[in-house]
């Protein structure tokens, strides 16, 4: 009796303590945290990331993700096809080389059960970039890479006014020579300084352009706006003309305006032209990210009151090549054709001497308006 007793009690501290056991299990459940370094090197597209730039949400960006030296509770995050960006670097993705053109953001990490919590800022020359978000890990058992959801706060950080109107005029004190021709050059039975003759040709183009047009006015947003407007001859006052958007380089004094590809079409009609010849370089950068955005590419100095553009050749060479070529042929007789085609050789020397120093030709010198 004493021993079935024993043995009664025996298997009810063995089923006691089995329940408890099962309990602390069930209650304190071992969390298994996302190990950061498991997303390096790992691209993840468009389609599987969701910005929002400014509280505005985007259907494109790419983001992927690289170790930080000696630093585990970091990353770096790459964001391409936002911000534009034509300078990339070398990275390894997938044990394969591969050049990274994107902006590139330190992140702190902090590990969660299915994914990894991220935060960080970059200031670049003219603009600071604050990002927050968080990788969320595929399903168990699938080739999937996960998704990122990304918030990007970008702020304009420049000397350059917002909100403030530029105004460039079609005259020669606003659109001059700044490159230096060497030599002399025959025209008409006489013999020019290059550079007089380019001044002066160059004049007579900017009268002809006044006849329809006679100012730009620019007006930068706090944001990436930059609303454009046009005087024309003989109007005291501007017409808005369209409304694109700015940004600015990695590089010190540098900027890009991206137009739609509508936009583009709006500028040759309006400036340019299109030549039925073949005329090689545009004056825009066809960036193809997620979706085609046509880029121009500035040098720009503040002189306050006044700010001075610069296109970059090749570009500004092919912006007027294709005006020499098309809309800068319109009304002329043959002596002033056969005068726009020198200076058009002029222009070509130059570019192709200096071409991979990717300098500039021309300034557009924008005035201040109070």
């Amino acid at each position: 009796m004493r021993t079935m007793t024993f043995c009664m009690k025996s298997m009810l501290a063995i089923g006691l303590l089995a329940w408890v056991c099962s309990s602390c299990s069930d209650d304190e459940k071992i969390v298994q945290l996302m190990n950061p370094q498991e997303i390096c090197s790992t691209y993840i597209g468009s389609q599987r990331t969701h910005v929002q730039w400014n509280g505005v949400d985007l259907d494109y960006g790419k983001v992927t993700f690289f170790p930080v030296e000696n630093d585990s509770t970091k990353l770096q995050m790459v964001l391409e096809d936002i911000i534009p960006s034509l300078h990339g670097e070398e990275k390894y993705i997938d044990d394969i080389p591969t050049t990274v053109c994107g902006v590139s953001v330190e992140v702190d990490v902090t590990s969660e059960e299915n994914g990894i919590r991220f935060s960080g800022s970059r200031n670049a020359f003219s603009y600071r970039l604050s990002v927050e978000g968080v990788y969320t890990a595929p399903a168990e058992g699938t080739d999937d890479v996960g998704t990122v959801d990304l918030q990007c706060d970008y702020q304009v950080t420049s000397n350059l006014d917002r909100e403030v109107p530029y105004i460039i005029r079609m005259d020669p004190e606003h659109i001059c020579r700044q490159a230096i021709w060497s030599g002399t050059v025959d025209w008409d039975g006489q013999t020019y300084d290059k550079n007089d003759f380019i001044d002066n040709v160059l004049s007579k183009i900017l009268q002809r352009i006044s006849q329809e047009v006679e100012a730009i006015q620019l007006v930068f947003q706090e944001g990436t706006s930059l609303d454009i407007a046009l005087q024309y001859a003989s109007e005291t006052s501007f017409t808005p003309w369209m409304t694109i958007r700015y940004w600015f380089s990695e590089m010190s004094g540098m900027m890009y305006w991206e137009f739609t590809k509508e936009q583009k079409e709006m500028f040759y009609e309006q400036w340019t032209g299109k030549p039925t010849e073949t005329y090689g370089w545009t004056p825009f950068i066809d960036y193809v990210a997620t979706i085609e955005r046509p880029l121009i590419d500035l040098f720009y100095w503040n002189q306050d009151p006044a700010v001075i553009f610069s296109m970059r050749n090749p570009y500004e060479y092919g912006l007027i090549n294709m005006y020499l070529l098309a809309k800068g042929q319109e009304g002329l007789n043959e002596k002033e054709k056969e005068e726009l085609e020198l200076f058009g050789q002029l222009v070509l020397e130059h570019h192709s001497k200096h071409y991979m120093e990717y300098g500039y030709m021309f300034g557009m010198i924008a005035e201040k308006s109070e």
